[in-house]
């Protein structure tokens, strides 16, 4: 990326092929996906929402067995962190507090895995909707934060941090 402050986003990521691959790990209810709750999204002092998240990587460590399936076709080389992410419908938005993922240099991929009404608010005001096989690439010092989908009854993203 050229700027460090520019947000970018690519429709179309993967081919079907590996599109289709990724999102069945997520939504074929036969691969039983494991989901750990967390009462807060980005602050644990803010209590406005709740989601679910999983673990593929974190401090230099495979933590899940579906790391392999996920990570390695989203190309990432000095990885830093990865988890997914799953947030419920709800009757009204909910916007939480913004945030930076990681508190030293690094850059965000935020790969959706379906269209919804939700989206990925930034600081300066950029709002992007929530589009399967979408990526939005970003620097990680850049304050985003999650804002809740009212239409469908989830809505899934992948979260890698890697290094700049």
């Amino acid at each position: 990326m050229e700027s460090r402050k520019t947000i970018q986003v690519i429709d179309n990521y993967l081919p079907k092929d590996k599109f289709e691959y990724i999102k069945n790990i997520f939504f074929d209810s036969e691969n039983n996906f494991p989901w750990y709750f967390n009462d807060f999204i980005a602050d644990k002092k803010d209590n406005s929402d709740f989601y679910f998240s999983h673990y593929l990587y974190d401090h230099n460590t495979i933590i899940s067995s579906f790391f392999e399936k996920i990570v390695p076709i989203l190309n990432q080389q000095k990885l830093y962190r990865a988890k997914c992410n799953l947030y419920t419908k709800k009757q009204e938005r909910i916007y939480t507090k913004y945030h930076i993922d990681l508190p030293y240099p690094h850059m965000v991929m935020l790969y959706n895995l379906n269209t919804n009404n939700g989206f990925t608010s930034f600081e300066d005001g950029t709002e992007i909707s929530s589009k399967e096989n979408q990526v939005i690439l970003f620097n990680g010092e850049i304050k985003h934060r999650s804002v809740s989908q009212t239409d469908e009854r989830v809505r899934i993203n992948i979260n890698i941090d890697y290094g700049i």
